[in-house]
């Protein structure tokens, strides 16, 4: 079970999500449904932007990743900028990048230049 889960929207329009710990699929599934909630309140709900800070993550278990991972699924997903993840994480999100021949979603070191792409 995650320590920390916390879903909010910035004066950007972008809604963040934070973790820390060990996420489990009945954390990404409270992380989805609070999302969910936030994106009918976007100003532009077709196109949505998500910040994902997982700076704290310990592990994130496999069906939770693939809960959240489904995001790419939905058309409404403009961008998706994962910040700080683990090493194993980081190769994770890149190589489905990659495979998967999907542009809306990487993976970044620093959490400025992730922020930068996400407001591009």
């Amino acid at each position: 079970m995650a320590d920390r889960l916390e879903v909010y929207i910035d004066k950007n329009d972008i809604i963040h999500q934070i973790f820390e710990g060990f996420l489990v699929e009945d954390d990404a599934l409270k992380l989805e449904k609070e999302t969910e909630r936030l994106v009918a309140i976007l100003k532009n709900p077709s196109k949505v932007r998500i910040f994902v800070d997982s700076t704290k993550e310990r592990k994130v278990e496999l069906k939770a990743r693939k809960i959240l991972m489904a995001n790419l699924k939905r058309d409404n997903v403009y961008k998706l900028a994962v910040w700080g993840a683990h090493p194993f994480t980081h190769g994770i999100v890149n190589l489905f990048r990659i495979a998967a021949k999907i542009s809306k979603i990487r993976s970044f070191k620093d959490r400025d230049e992730a922020y930068r792409w996400l407001l591009e």
